[in-house]
């Protein structure tokens, strides 16, 4: 995997399969390659027909003790509500990972292109302790797009001038969010190109060198508009 993303990585002054454009702008994948690099994952993915299996990954040298997974399946058309939780403490031992045992073996009952699969661990103590994971389905095309949320920036601070946060705000399950500025930047923001799974998100754009920015600077779209602004 390193050795293909290092080609995923590579820039080239064309339209590529780089993850960070001539400009050095992330792109979708760049994003999530952090977050499936990250040293401790929660991998998510289909077994079967209407089946998953999810797999807890700590590539950090530290044992993981009492950490709660937490699985949710949310449908489309009922906003951030899921309709079905399981959670599970489990411990880990440093670089391993292990298979949890799910008490629901058919995680639905109709087309798998009318759920999501979320997935989050916390330590004892409730802080996030990996990113949260995100199963979409796997044929897309079959979701209708009337039922993602709509998005858009409800907060904007500057906090100097490397540093601005934005709160992003969804009526429903918003797939592939993505937050553009309209100059050119030298940095990255701290999420992008995520699922909004729930009603609020905030992210802060780290910039290189100092900007001035605005809030009409920013727009959010996700995969039901993201072209069409």
């Amino acid at each position: 995997m390193c050795a293909l993303y290092w080609q995923l990585n590579d820039v080239w002054a064309a339209p590529t399969w780089s993850s960070i454009d001539v400009d050095l702008n992330w792109k979708m994948v760049h994003y999530e390659a952090r977050r499936f690099f990250a040293p401790v994952i929660v991998a998510v993915y289909s077994v079967g027909f209407n089946d998953i299996g999810v797999t807890v990954v700590n590539d950090s040298p530290t044992k993981i003790t009492g950490a709660k997974v937490v699985l949710d399946m949310l449908a489309w058309t009922n906003r951030f509500d899921p309709v079905y939780s399981e959670e599970q403490v489990i411990n880990i031992d440093p670089l391993s990972a292990k298979q949890l045992k799910l008490s629901r073996q058919k995680m639905w009952g109709t087309s798998d292109a009318d759920f999501l699969i979320r997935a989050r661990l916390f330590s004892g103590s409730g802080d996030p302790i990996a990113p949260e994971t995100v199963l979409l389905p796997e044929k897309m095309y079959e979701v209708d797009f009337n039922t993602f949320g709509d998005v858009s920036i409800s907060e904007f601070k500057k906090i100097d001038p490397f540093t601005y946060t934005l709160t992003i705000n969804a009526t429903a399950i918003s797939p592939f969010t993505w937050i553009s500025v309209n100059k050119p930047f030298l940095g990255w923001f701290t999420d992008n190109a995520f699922a909004m799974t729930k009603p609020s998100y905030s992210v802060s754009l780290k910039l290189k060198e100092p900007l001035e920015l605005q809030r009409s600077d920013f727009y959010v779209c996700n995969l039901k508009n993201c072209g069409a602004l």
